[in-house]
Parts: C-alpha cells; structure tokens; sequence
C-alpha cells in the first residue's frame, strides 16, 4: 500500500474509507453465468491527499486489470450520450483547428470520438486502445491495439486527447510525463475525467468503484498538470456537470478558486447511503436496474442484490446482451424484456439518462415506478 500521494508524491495522506467493490472490471459482462458467479470481489481503501486534494484507492493492483476484446465500456448507445460526445468533438475540433493538426487519442474505446474528429476533417490521427475490435474500415486503419505506454508511443501530436482514462491509471504523474514527452512544443492536452466534486455532492456511493482508481476535481488536476509547467488551463463541466473537461496548455495561469476537499463528507455518506439505500429496496418489489457500466454493477455488488432479488438487467448497448453481471450473476437483456416480465420498479442508476430511459420504457408497455437513487426521485 502506498505511503504518498500518487498525483504530488506528498505523505500528507488521510484515510477517507474502505469498502467492498465487486468485480475488478464493472465493464466487462461474463459470456456465462457459472464464470459470472465465480469472479472474485475487491475492495477499496480510500486516501485523500491533504496537500493537493487527490484521492485514491490505495489497494488498487494492475494486475488486477486486463483492457482486450470483450471489455466494453461504450456509452454512445444513449443519444444524450451521443450528443454530448459529438458535440464535444466538434467544439475541440474548432477550437483546435485540427485539420491538418496531428492529433493522439488515448484510450479511444470503440471510437466513436474518434469518427467524430475525422468526420469533421481530421486525417493525422493515433490512437492507442488495447480493447478496440475493428467494426469500421475507416478509422481501424488509426487504432494501436496496445497500451500507451513507454515501449508503444511513438512520435510528436499537436493535441493529445485523454477521455475517461485518467481515473483509471494509478499513477497519474508518472503517466503524465510520459504523455509530456509527445507533446508538441505549442501543442496542448484535452483531458477528461469524472467530478469528484458531483460525486460528493451527489453522494454518490456507486461511483467509487475499483476500475477507477483516482479521482479529481478541477484544484487536483490543476495540481497534477501544473508540476509539468502546464498553467494555462480552462475548465468545462459536461453531461450534468458529471465530467471535468479541461483543455491544457503550457504557461501561466490562475488555479480554481478552490479549496482541498473535506474527505469526511465522503465518509459520512458513505456509511449512511448504505443503509438508506437497503431501506428502500423493500419498497421496489419485483425490480431490474437500468445502465449496466460502472453504476449498475457496482451497485448490484454493494447492496448484494443476487439474481434471486432481481433476475434481470437492462442496458441498450447490444453488445452486452445474452451476457452476465459479475458475482451477482442478472442476465443482461434490452428493454424488450419489459413487454415479457412485469416489473414493479426499475432502478435508474444515472439521473442524466433519466428522460430517455423512461421513454423507452414506456413506449415498450412499461407501466411502474421509476428510481432514481441519486435524486430520490420516485414517480
């Protein structure tokens, strides 16, 4: 277990939590429901970082953790989803000029971001994602299969784009001056990572899972990106401000006017969310959770709801269909299921997919409630 923090190699640490995970890779659906079952459970051990508000989970292991075919973490199935993706890749693609820019992509997932930049006009394009499985002649041709890492970059970009990856490497420094090494002079970096700050605010139990093993609000990435001479940063806050959007530069500037953390309101929740949480299930009756990623699993594993409490669960991405939840064993199924189980209740693990999630419900015969755990919303 580290002494230090991993972002500002600090010894000022706080112990925040521990709790139990489930599976290593929420994103990762079991081809059988006999291995589903047998797949171990971790846990976390949370640490603060007093000095530039960091958080961690300190048992995190690599080894644990394996990106090839088969993991899926694609949330472009949503059109709220798609939007915002699509959206976001047009403003960078102007902001940036990137047509004749060349332009690195770390962890692209299936690329659908990636489509999107060409689409717009980019052609200089890498990318490196070791669980990427060719599905579109056009942009397979940019995929690296592999990691990014010492051995694998090669070469010098004009942006360097890093979404939904950072929270999942535990070592952001040392990661960061790899990164560095392939920038461009007057290059810059586009990172996004999920809010610390809207999980706390949120209380959101379910966000702290053990794929994602660092956590950031907009002072600790400052922090982590201005040990590097990386000053000049503007800050977004996208989809339901649950991501931090930050456009980097090299240079000058003024950090977020905030201040560290205080890691005892994660503490607090936590604990209390738990029992909150178990309370309410006695009034959900026959039930399936909605949005199997990180959420989804992880809350089926904390409140240890088995395929005896509820046998099914929903997600539109097809890809996960006819596959199983890990250690609680829910076949995973599309909404099609509604018009062939009567449920009482479905779970609505993010408020942000809440609109659309309801309309696809009901124009499939879906006539109960709605959860929504993180609004307390129940209609």
């Amino acid at each position: 277990m580290t002494t230090r923090c991993p972002s500002c190699y600090s010894s000022n640490l706080q112990f925040v939590y521990e709790l139990s995970s489930g599976p290593a890779m929420q994103n990762k659906p079991v081809m059988s429901l006999k291995s589903a079952l047998k797949e171990k459970s971790n846990r976390i051990a949370l640490y603060g970082c007093n000095s530039c508000g960091f958080l961690f989970n300190a048992l995190f292991d690599e080894n644990d953790i394996l990106y090839e075919p088969g993991y899926d973490n694609t949330t472009t199935a949503s059109p709220a989803f798609r939007d915002y993706t699509v959206a976001t890749a047009k403003r960078l693609f102007r902001a940036h000029n990137l047509k004749k820019k060349k332009i690195l992509e770390i962890g692209c997932g299936q690329g659908f971001f990636l489509r999107q930049i060409y689409n717009f006009g980019a052609r200089k394009i890498r990318c490196f994602e070791p669980a990427y499985e060719n599905h579109d002649a056009v942009i397979d041709k940019f995929v690296v299969r592999k990691l990014f890492n010492r051995k694998t970059a090669r070469g010098k970009f004009h942006l360097i784009i890093c979404r939904e990856v950072l929270e999942h490497i535990p070592n952001p420094r040392d990661f960061l001056g790899l990164v560095m090494q392939h920038l461009e002079e007057d290059g810059a970096l586009y990172f996004e990572v999920p809010s610390l700050e809207w999980i706390i605010r949120h209380r959101s139990l379910f966000d702290f899972t053990y794929e994602h093993c660092s956590y950031f609000t907009k002072k600790s990435l400052y922090n982590l990106f201005n040990q590097f001479g990386f000053g000049d940063i503007s800050f977004r806050l996208g989809f339901d401000e649950q991501y931090i959007q930050a456009e980097i530069r090299r240079g000058k500037g003024r950090p977020p006017r905030q201040t560290i953390p205080d890691f005892r309101k994660i503490s607090g929740f936590l604990a209390a969310r738990m029992v909150s949480y178990k309370k309410s299930m006695r009034d959900w009756g026959k039930f399936a959770v909605w949005g199997i990623a990180g959420k989804g699993v992880t809350f089926l594993n904390r409140m240890g709801i088995n395929r005896k409490k509820s046998e099914y669960a929903i997600d539109i991405n097809s890809r996960k269909h006819g596959r199983f939840v890990p250690i609680t064993g829910q076949l995973i199924v599309g909404p099609e299921i509604l018009q062939k189980e009567k449920m009482d209740s479905i779970i609505i693990m993010n408020p942000a997919y809440a609109r659309e999630i309801k309309a696809m419900a009901i124009s499939v015969g879906y006539k109960g409630k709605f959860v929504l755990p993180l609004l307390k919303a129940w209609t």
